[in-house]
């Protein structure tokens, strides 16, 4: 059944009301709720405007989505064994199946991540940080970093489609999602200077 206009705002509206009381309880700092607001006004013009979820893949309704219900999808070793069909969406969404010029990839298939790699460039990069690797809850990290408001939502620009949107502005999984920082040195920035030009492309 296709909801009508008036069942989609009201729809909406149950999701902000939700996502407010989200937002005060994780103590999101003002720069992410203006950043949420915003693609939250985003959706909500590309829904009026009929645009399809995303650039590539089936279309569906956000709206109606509801989570648990596609098949389970086996991992895999690499991105070499996609059909090449698949192979051939994955490249225009940006991946190299080869997985040249990058740290690592990863491919998740509906709601299952079967593919996370580390490639050799990714390990060498890796141990030019001795002091190791920090991963934290990107939420926390955005609450103690405000230099992050500066790189959000560049990778994956909030306006791209109605998916992306969606995501930027009424995700409650932020909290899944991982930060990564490295413990710098001195010597590990000079040495990471020197490998971002030699890599100039991840």
């Amino acid at each position: 059944m296709i909801m009508d206009q008036e069942e989609r705002r009201r729809v909406l509206r149950e999701l902000e009301y939700s996502d407010e009381g989200y937002e005060e309880d994780r103590k999101l700092p003002e720069w992410l709720r203006r950043s949420r607001d915003k693609a939250r006004g985003i959706f909500k013009e590309f829904d009026e405007k009929g645009f399809p979820v995303g650039r590539f893949g089936m279309d569906f309704d956000l709206l109606e989505y509801r989570p648990g219900i596609s098949p389970k999808h086996r991992e895999r070793r690499g991105l070499g064994e996609l059909d090449e069909a698949t192979k051939i969406e994955v490249e225009k969404s940006g991946q190299s199946i080869e997985e040249k010029y990058r740290a690592g990839s990863k491919l998740q298939e509906d709601e299952d991540t079967t593919y996370l790699g580390l490639t050799e460039y990714g390990k060498e990069l890796l141990e030019s940080f001795p002091d190791g690797l920090v991963v934290e809850e990107i939420e926390e990290a955005a609450r103690e970093y405000p230099w992050i408001e500066k790189l959000w939502s560049h990778i994956h620009p909030m306006n791209l489609d109605k998916y992306t949107a969606y995501n930027a502005g009424f995700s409650s999984c932020l909290r899944q999602g991982p930060f990564l920082r490295y413990a710098l040195s001195a010597g590990d920035a000079l040495r990471n200077a020197r490998l971002t030009r030699e890599h100039s492309r991840w």
